[in-house]
């Protein structure tokens, strides 16, 4: 049984896979589809590597799209919204609505509330000057490695070291 690839301007967009009869005989493609359609085709039966949505085609050969590699500027990005939402679940731990909610109470009366804000403040700021401080000596790297989220954020100070701990909401 054959198996398609229809391409269009040169990239696999669509992998048609064989059609049988409940006799198990199979049903060619010119009779499933237009001549247009089909003209789109190109048989893979049998490619190893099989080429997939994505994968590009010219002269004859298939190529598996690059590997996407995110620019450092990219990967700042996305590190920055993930080091922020660590910061924020961590205070949402204790209740409060984000670490800026619980900053905000470095003068309350309420000496837990008062405490956490100040532990948290500390946290925030070694933990943001952790961060570019990593991003300015990757941005003078020639080939700087980019952590995962979950590897930046396990090299970032912990809130425990700023004598931060979750209690219940309230305090």
């Amino acid at each position: 049984m054959k198996t398609y690839a229809r391409v269009d301007q040169g990239v696999v967009v669509e992998i048609v896979l064989p059609y049988a009869t409940d006799e198990g005989v199979e049903v060619p493609i010119e009779e499933r589809f237009t001549a247009d359609f089909v003209a789109q085709m190109v048989d893979i039966t049998g490619i190893t590597p099989q080429p997939d949505q994505r994968w590009t085609y010219a002269k004859g050969v298939f190529a598996a799209p690059a590997v996407y590699q995110p620019t450092l500027a990219d990967a700042t990005v996305a590190l920055k919204a993930a080091v922020q939402q660590w910061l924020d679940t961590t205070a949402q731990a204790s209740g409060y609505d984000s670490l800026a909610s619980c900053a905000s109470y470095a003068n309350s009366g309420v000496t837990q509330w008062a405490a956490d804000a100040k532990a948290a403040t500390a946290w925030r700021d070694a933990v943001w000057q952790a961060c570019f401080a990593e991003w300015s000596a990757a941005q003078a790297a020639t080939n700087p490695v980019i952590p995962t989220a979950a590897e930046l954020i396990a090299s970032l100070p912990q809130p425990a070291t700023f004598g931060w701990t979750v209690h219940p909401a309230g305090g």
